[in-house]
């Protein structure tokens, strides 16, 4: 696999960088030509008249071609790096844009008659039709809102059977407005009237499920870490049988507690207008961009003073972990721009990093600017005329719509 590097300059021009290495261990497109020069120059120019050596210089051809070129061909990807650098100034600079998010819902604030209590929100998702849905995990359910904010009925209820759940974590819609939803055993899916109609075991574990999408083949894709593997997003088709896992933890292949990995590990997905799946790690600050396939394309960095390890306390066998500075919402919108929601723990909160803001990026991964919001806030959905949809923190919760613009 080979890679090239993009720096983000001070001046904020793109400065790229090719790289020679190789990821996959398996020549790359740039060392065919050498590759082939050398093979000349040791089988010689065939002389005019003799055919033996034309024949021995075309049966080492091919034999360069299927043994070297192939291989390279099949596996070698390339994987574009882009590192924003933290410009003079620091993250004030950041801040310091034209860019602002204009409120224009509000859901939970108002005890409205027959509207349930927000409680714990873990995920949002709205349809085609502009009906907001709810991963309500405290309550068990999922509850539908119509594009107005006004409450219209709850899905499922807590339970093990068909159109039960167990702590749902993260929801999907797909065309149809069939709604995905997963919880910590299963996947449940609903027609567009809420008619259940299948689940299936994703067999993950007890790990947090951070994210889901749909494709518009039917592919689930789901954000969590799988221990054994060391893998975060897992492929399945929609009656759930297992495609294959991509994309390792931050910690593949290092020497880390398995239970501190379990915890950091993982972050949320998206998928963007090309079908791409967009996974933003938790921590430490990275976005990748992976075809459906699985084979990464992209790796996104951006310099920062304010994302450090996080603090793991061990007393015996037990482990007390505290919330880290990281990423906890993402989102594509229609054009390709990618949202990263980050939550700062109160050690490295100061006059220039809020408790929570938004980092704002273009498809190709440079940075334009970051946002701050108050009081902290949490990105979990987007709608399909890009309105973003955040879990204001308070007493009480609530849903609040924002629009950006940049």
């Amino acid at each position: 696999m080979s890679c090239e590097t993009i720096s983000i300059s001070e001046t904020g021009e793109a400065i790229v960088v090719p790289s020679r290495k190789n990821i996959c261990g398996v020549p790359s497109p740039s060392c065919f030509g050498h590759g082939a020069s050398l093979l000349f120059t040791f089988m010689g120019p065939p002389r005019r008249g003799c055919w033996l050596p034309r024949v021995r210089t075309l049966a080492a051809s091919a034999l360069f071609f299927f043994v070297v070129l192939c291989p390279s061909f099949a596996f070698s990807e390339q994987v574009i790096e882009v590192h924003n650098e933290l410009p003079k100034g620091g993250n004030a600079k950041l801040f310091a844009n034209t860019m602002r998010l204009d409120r224009d819902l509000e859901i939970g604030k108002d005890e409205d008659e027959g509207s349930p209590i927000l409680a714990q929100i873990m995920d949002i998702v709205v349809d085609t039709r502009g009906r907001i849905y709810v991963a309500e995990a405290a309550q068990n359910m999922v509850l539908v809102y119509d594009k107005r904010g006004s409450f219209i009925l709850q899905v499922g209820r807590e339970g093990e059977g068909p159109g039960e759940f167990r702590r749902p974590e993260a929801l999907a819609v797909n065309d149809q407005n069939e709604l995905f939803v997963a919880d910590r055993q299963s996947v449940s899916v609903f027609d567009s009237t809420y008619t259940f109609v299948t689940r299936f075991n994703h067999r993950l574990g007890d790990g947090t499920i951070r994210g889901m999408v749909v494709s518009g083949a039917e592919h689930v894709f789901l954000s969590c870490f799988e221990i054994w593997q060391q893998q975060v997003i897992h492929k399945f088709s929609k009656d759930g049988t297992a495609i294959a896992p991509f994309c390792d933890s931050y910690a593949a292949g290092a020497d880390e507690d398995f239970r501190v990995e379990q915890v950091y590990a993982g972050g949320p997905i998206d998928m963007d207008p090309e079908g791409r799946i967009c996974y933003s790690q938790l921590t430490p600050y990275e976005i990748r961009k992976f075809s459906d396939l699985g084979s990464q394309l992209m790796a996104i960095y951006r310099e920062n003073d304010f994302m450090v390890r996080a603090e793991v306390q061990t007393t015996g066998n037990t482990m007390r972990f505290t919330m880290p500075t990281g990423s906890y919402g993402f989102c594509v919108l229609s054009d390709g721009t990618m949202i990263n929601s980050i939550l700062v723990g109160k050690d490295q909160q100061s006059e220039s990093v809020p408790g929570s803001f938004i980092d704002v990026f273009r498809a190709d991964g440079r940075l334009l600017g970051s946002v701050a919001i108050r009081p902290s806030s949490l990105l979990l959905g987007k709608d399909g005329l890009d309105r973003l949809y955040f879990l204001e923190y308070g007493e009480p919760v609530s849903i609040v719509r924002y629009r950006l613009e940049k």
